[in-house]
């Protein structure tokens, strides 16, 4: 009997022994390849004549096109499927996936989609293909790889926000809810998305004579007309926050579920919430807070169904729990850190500390001219591509690292002369090169540094006869 990819010989009624020509001994046999197989039967030590049965199985159709591909999020995937077999039909399917705002889909024979990735990772999506030519089926796999997009950082908040504990002691064996979250007031006219950034948080704080330093993970926000209910997720260790981009009240920024290791005393004074935000659209007013809930029973962050936004609509939970809330674990809530329990499920918060990503003077647009904020509390503008831009460009290269310290990448802002262009240099503490690129405008923004690891580097900036180093620390 040929079947798909196999065909099964069989001998018959038989006494004694059999043994085929591919050293079975049974009286059927199931084989893959195609040829002309023989059974000799053995009776009282006595070999019969041999016989002999042909297999020809079908062919299962297999797929020739590529089985992997790598794109960029918001271009589209354009697949053509060839087969082994001729007149195979084809038909696929793709699921859900995480941080791909894409619903599940299906269709037959091409494939194209824009893929949308809204994280800031590398997402793979998988579509299977299922193929059927000569009365024969099977089902292969085509994964593709979406790369996220990298935001143009046009502003840069580093935010700070000392508070103390409240007086409850907090045992070991519970959990701190450390979370943040910040109102962006209007992000202005327009439908473009608006990205917001969030890295190198950490929380500092002294207890029992010892110095904590405790790493909350980075955070993207992102704001699109396309998004009619706010979601947060946890994917590949980065809090994802999808929110509607007409929502003007407090969001959900991050978080960090912790686990008490020794007995913490109360009034714990001095804990200090400090991060890098960025944003890359310009006169945008963050209004941020912090604060910290303590809980008897809790989950890793992963497992922790946090409230997006703080409304009663536009999202999952339909109710007037603050942004940052906890939904799954509210019921386990105690007083300690800056909560008092019952229903302060996030925690009393500080005093929101607010910051504009301002536009600069007319003078200086087009150098560096993004990364300027302002407090509006002071009034006081803080320029921090200085001394890069200092107002009036002298005609020198310029050079410097931002965010520095990072756990991601830096964005590696360079300005100088339109006669040449500039190679760029990362070397480790021994002087070994471990990255490099050649060819740079001599005005840009360069991102890099993604693959390394934590340590200490020099960015050496070459234009001509001119040589810029700067020091940067990665902190994974």
């Amino acid at each position: 009997v040929d079947n798909c990819g196999s065909s099964t010989l069989t001998a018959g009624s038989f006494t004694g022994s059999l043994l085929w020509s591919n050293g079975a001994t049974t009286a059927a046999i199931t084989v893959a390849a195609a040829g002309t197989y023989t059974v000799i039967q053995t009776v009282d030590g006595c070999n019969s004549p041999s016989g002999n049965g042909v297999a020809a199985p079908k062919s299962n159709p297999t797929l020739t096109s590529n089985l992997t591909a790598t794109i960029a999020t918001g271009t589209a995937f354009t697949y053509i499927p060839t087969s082994t077999e001729t007149n195979t039909t084809f038909t696929w399917s793709r699921a859900a996936v995480t941080g791909i705002n894409n619903a599940g889909a299906s269709g037959s024979g091409a494939i194209n989609e824009t893929l949308n990735n809204t994280s800031t990772a590398a997402v793979s999506v998988t579509y299977v293909y299922t193929l059927t030519a000569n009365g024969c089926t099977n089902t292969q796999n085509v994964v593709v790889t979406v790369n996220p997009l990298e935001a143009a950082v046009n502003c840069v908040i580093n935010s700070s926000i000392t508070q103390n504990f409240n007086s409850t002691e907090i045992p070991s064996g519970r959990f701190i809810w450390f979370n943040s979250s910040f109102n962006p007031g209007s992000l202005g006219l327009g439908i473009d998305p608006v990205s917001i950034t969030v890295t190198n948080t950490m929380v500092t704080f002294t207890a029992n004579s010892i110095l904590y330093t405790l790493n909350v993970p980075d955070a993207r926000i992102r704001f699109d007309v396309l998004t009619l209910s706010a979601s947060t997720q946890f994917v590949n260790n980065v809090w994802e926050t999808e929110v509607p981009r007409s929502f003007t009240d407090y969001i959900f920024m991050n978080g960090l579920s912790y686990s008490v290791p020794v007995d913490f005393p109360g009034n714990i004074t001095n804990v200090v919430w400090t991060a890098n935000i960025s944003i890359d659209k310009t006169g945008i007013t963050l209004d941020r807070r912090w604060s910290a809930a303590v809980y008897t029973s809790f989950a890793a962050n992963a497992g922790v169904n946090v409230k997006p936004i703080s409304s009663s609509l536009l999202n999952p939970y339909f109710n007037f729990d603050d942004a940052g809330t906890p939904e799954n674990f509210k019921f386990f809530v105690v007083s300690g850190g800056k909560g008092s329990g019952e229903t302060d499920y996030t925690g009393t918060f500080t005093t929101s500390q607010t910051s504009t990503c301002a536009e600069p003077p007319v003078g200086t647009r087009g150098i560096n001219s993004s990364l300027t904020t302002m407090d509006v509390a002071t009034r006081k503008t803080f320029n921090f591509s200085e001394p890069l831009d200092e107002q009036l460009w002298d005609g020198k290269l310029h050079v410097q690292a931002l965010p520095n310290p990072s756990s991601s990448y830096f964005n590696l802002v360079l300005k100088g002369n339109q006669v040449s262009p500039v190679t760029v240099r990362v070397l480790d503490m021994f002087g070994r090169v471990v990255e490099k690129y050649e060819k740079i405008a001599s005005t840009t923004v360069l991102k890099l540094g993604y693959k390394l690891i934590s340590g200490s580097y020099f960015v050496e900036a070459t234009q001509g006869g001119e040589r810029k180093v700067v020091k940067i620390i990665k902190a994974n």
